[in-house]
């Protein structure tokens, strides 16, 4: 697993509190590894899929189980809003780390500070206080972009 590969991996695994290496087809692992294989595709498009089923060491997974993936999560998140918030929320966290400035904004000296996940206490299921944080940070740097 290469850096980014774990930083999804975490990230995923702290918001859903469980491992997405287990071999169990819940529903919440599941979408859990739904939502780790999408992730991993927005952030390296020209990666391949067999490359990314097997950044998972325990359990691989072949290249038509994880297209298999992505295409079944691109049709639930045009139903489920929670499970497109999640999403949404996993993804701006890992575009973040990935552009190198995971959780501050500099505006005429001033700094603003982004709280990622992992910094948020764990709780089950959907956590608002995140998808506000999320939306908060979103409008602050739109702001940002067109007043400077």
């Amino acid at each position: 697993m290469n850096e980014v590969d774990k930083f999804v991996y975490r990230t995923v695994c702290d918001h859903f509190n469980i491992d997405i290496k287990h071999t169990t087809r819940r529903r919440n692992y599941v979408e859990a590894r739904r939502i780790y294989f999408k992730v991993l595709k927005e952030l390296e498009p020209l990666r391949s899929l067999s490359s990314m089923g097997n950044s998972l060491k325990s359990v691989k997974f072949n290249h038509a189980t994880v297209l298999h993936h992505i295409r079944q999560l691109d049709n639930f998140l045009t139903y489920d809003k929670e499970l497109s918030t999640t999403y949404n929320n996993i993804l701006e966290i890992c575009l973040n780390f990935k552009k190198g400035c995971p959780d501050k904004i500099n505006v005429n000296s001033i700094i603003y500070e982004y709280k990622p996940l992992r910094q948020i206490p764990k709780q089950r299921g959907q956590d608002a206080r995140i998808s506000y944080e999320v939306y908060r940070f979103k409008t602050f740097k739109q702001f940002c972009s067109t007043h400077t």
